[in-house]
């Protein structure tokens, strides 16, 4: 159970930093590859697709990730102008316009998603599936997320003495 635990724990707090990371790393790797490969006059031409696609990738984790440690821009100066009670009610109307909004984007993925199968990259000649998916993929995280944080408000809420002490 502890172990069972300790992985969830890892993932909640590690999955899109290494997925980002691991992108990253594609991205940097591909357009090295390709700067490299047109000074030696043989350039390839899968490198900027494969650079492209993991910066797609990155985008949308990226999204979710500054979702999970709250790092997205906001108004703060109006929020400290609040009451901390205030302000946790504004942060969670906040996570409910943005689950309405990201459960739009997923809306309208999912049918793009059937339109990507059978179209194939010109370079790398794979579906643009692969590319395609990282909007439902990283629009379902931010929706895990939004999900996180709107409880973790709402239990805010409901029991304030155990907030002071997270917070704190």
């Amino acid at each position: 159970m502890k172990t069972a635990r300790k992985v969830l724990y890892a993932v909640d707090q590690y999955a899109e930093l290494f997925l980002m990371s691991a992108a990253a790393l594609v991205l940097v790797s591909s357009v090295i590859l390709q700067v490299v490969t047109r000074l030696a006059v043989i350039p390839f031409s899968w490198t900027e697709e494969v650079a492209r696609y993991a910066f797609v990738w990155i985008a949308f984790l990226g999204t979710s990730f500054g979702i999970a440690n709250s790092s997205h821009i906001r108004l703060d100066m109006i929020l400290n102008m609040l009451s901390p009670r205030l302000r946790i009610v504004v942060d969670i109307f906040q996570c409910i316009v943005m689950i309405g909004l990201w459960g739009l984007i997923l809306y309208v993925c999912f049918d793009f998603i059937e339109f990507s199968r059978v179209n194939k990259a010109p370079a790398l000649n794979v579906t643009i599936l692969v590319r395609n998916l990282s909007a439902p993929v990283g629009g379902t995280l931010c929706l895990c997320r939004l999900v996180q944080a709107a409880v973790k408000d709402v239990m805010a809420l409901v029991r304030p003495d155990k907030m002071k002490k997270e917070r704190a």
